[in-house]
């Protein structure tokens, strides 16, 4: 599990509720996401499954404002150790 806590935000590893919780109030930019978005629970739980899947190799984190507020999704992308 990652979690890094700075003063405004955290970044952690999202637990399937909090990834639920933040998709059931996304709003789409129209920019990135022109088309409508419909909360699919099951496509939800889909791709978390995924998501930490890769964990070992793709980290994904959450972004939370305190307490826990989830705003966002941050990956980690093409990281050479």
């Amino acid at each position: 599990m990652t979690q890094i806590t700075g003063e405004k935000i955290t970044l952690k590893t999202s637990t399937k509720e909090e990834h639920r919780q933040f998709w059931q109030q996304y709003i789409p930019d129209p920019v990135m996401d022109p088309g409508p978005y419909i909360y699919d629970q099951a496509k939800i739980d889909t791709r978390y499954a995924s998501i930490t899947e890769k964990e070992v190799w793709y980290p994904r984190v959450g972004i939370f404002l305190p307490p826990s507020t989830p705003i966002g999704e941050l990956s980690f992308k093409r990281i050479d150790y």
